[in-house]
């Protein structure tokens, strides 16, 4: 196994090879030293009810031709209270504009999420383990 840092690799497989089917991921500028940023959300209750509702969010999404401009990752983890749901993008302005996505924002609403504003946090740094 090798571990990776996506710091300078600029590169994540899963979300993209699970989501969209490829291990391709866009990459930041060249020369740039920007860290991406971080939108999480908790969402409470039963996590087996917001699981399926979640994975009806992911169908829907995988309708896209493409992913949108800068995810890096992806993640839905359960948590003691419900779901967390954590996106990372490149910028701070991709993230925002992933949240603020029609199409997003109407697959959370026809799977019975209301659209809660994430918690964004600037990353530090990151990796990947690969191999």
């Amino acid at each position: 196994r090798t571990l990776r840092s996506c710091r300078r690799v600029g590169r994540a497989e899963s979300a993209h090879a699970q989501l969209y089917g490829t291990g391709r991921v866009p990459r930041a500028e060249k020369g740039g030293s920007r860290m991406p940023f971080v939108g999480a959300t908790n969402i409470d209750g039963d996590s087996k009810e917001l699981l399926a509702k979640y994975d009806q969010v992911v169908a829907a999404l995988r309708r896209r031709e493409r992913p949108l401009p800068g995810l890096i990752s992806h993640y839905c983890m359960e948590t003691d209270t419900g779901i967390r749901v954590v996106n990372c993008y490149e910028t701070e302005e991709q993230l925002r504009a992933g949240y603020d996505a029609s199409d997003f924002r109407d697959a959370l609403q026809k799977a019975g999420f209301e659209f809660r504003p994430p918690q964004i946090m600037r990353v530090h740094n990151y990796f990947h383990v690969t191999g």
